[in-house]
This record gives C-alpha cells, sequence and structure tokens, in this order.
C-alpha cells in the first residue's frame, strides 16, 4: 500500500487470494477517513481478486456515535459506513463495544459486536488494588447505560449526569448513587 503524490492510496496485492477467506484488521484509530478508504479499497481489491469471503475486523467503529438524526437534515454517517463496506465486497464485520446497538441493524449481513467488559471486570479485579473503594464515573446517560453492568458487578458507587443543556451552555446535575439498581439517587453536586 503507498500514497500517490494528492494523497490516493494505491493498493496492489502481493498474493492470490482467489477462492480464499480473507480477514482485514483496520484498526480506524488516527486519521478515521483516510483508514476507512484503505480499508474499502483492500476489500474492493480482494473482492475483484475472487476472494470467497471478505472479513472486516473494525474494533473501533468509524462514525458510530453518528447513528441518528440529531436534527433535521443530518446524516446518519454510521448508516453511511455500513452501505460503503457492503458495496465495496465486505461480507461480515468483526467489531467491539459498538457506541448502540442498533448499528448492527445497518448491515445486510452478518456483524459480530465483541464486549470487553467482561475482560474488563476480570482485569481490575485481579490488577487493581482498592477497586471496592472506586466510583464509576458516566459522561452521559447513554454511558451509563453502558455501565449499569459494571456497578451491578462491582456493587460500587456511581457518578451519573443528568444534563440540562440551555442553548449551547450545557449544565449537569449529578446523582450519587450507592446501589447498583440506582434506587435511593440524591444530587450530589452542581456542575
Amino acid at each position: 500500500m503507498k500514497k500517490f503524490s494528492n494523497g490516493e492510496i494505491n493498493v496492489k496485492i502481493g498474493e492470490s487470494v482467489r477462492d480464499e477467506d480473507v480477514f482485514i484488521l483496520q484498526t480506524g484509530s488516527a486519521d478515521v477517513n483516510d483508514n476507512m478508504m484503505e480499508l474499502l479499497i483492500l476489500i474492493s481489491a480482494c473482492k475483484t481478486a475472487s476472494a470467497r469471503r471478505i472479513s472486516a475486523i473494525i474494533p473501533c467503529y468509524p462514525y458510530a456515535r453518528q447513528d441518528k438524526k440529531e436534527r433535521s437534515r443530518a446524516p446518519i454517517t454510521a448508516k453511511l459506513i455500513a452501505n460503503m463496506l457492503a458495496v465495496a465486497g465486505c461480507d461480515h464485520v468483526i467489531t467491539m463495544d459498538l457506541h448502540a446497538s442498533q448499528i448492527q441493524g445497518f448491515f445486510d449481513f452478518p456483524v459480530d459486536n465483541l464486549y470487553s467488559e467482561p475482560h474488563m471486570i476480570a482485569y481490575i479485579k485481579r490488577e487493581i488494588p482498592g477497586w471496592k473503594n472506586g466510583i464509576i464515573v458516566s459522561p452521559d446517560a447513554g454511558g451509563a447505560k453502558r455501565s449499569a453492568p459494571l456497578i451491578t458487578c462491582f456493587g460500587i458507587w456511581s457518578l451519573t449526569p443528568d444534563l440540562q443543556r440551555y442553548g449551547h451552555r450545557r449544565q449537569a446535575w449529578y446523582r450519587v448513587c450507592s446501589d447498583p439498581s440506582h434506587k435511593g439517587s440524591q444530587v450530589a453536586k452542581r456542575a
């Protein structure tokens, strides 16, 4: 893989992939747009070279936070990414911890959404002394839903914002919950 002077990506597959199952790993972490184009071009090159099945392994799914319309005339970019993968010739996507599970519904082929939570829990319990004195902090209500299983598993305090927006200003009331079921919440701090 190389780039031309104008930034275009040039891909050449160095060996035969005819009738092979191909797995392409694209982390997508740094320059998301270039990484996405590299992935699409690689998928297309493998499809053109008669690969039997092409699986894209994308641990960090690009544009995952744009999974619904926030306002009129706004794109659903996560769906666009799914469409581009399909058009390029992808047959299967493996990803991790999708921002929203509804993204799996954007695809007409199999998507495996792997979860890091069991490994995180085991790591924290094994490697972090004093984890029982920790607090799980969520950045927003969506994060609170994702952190609920951790709160239940660890049985520790959590901090969840109750956001109020006023124009471009953002204010938050934080709720401290001592029990994993969030019963008996109380306002602890205004930020």
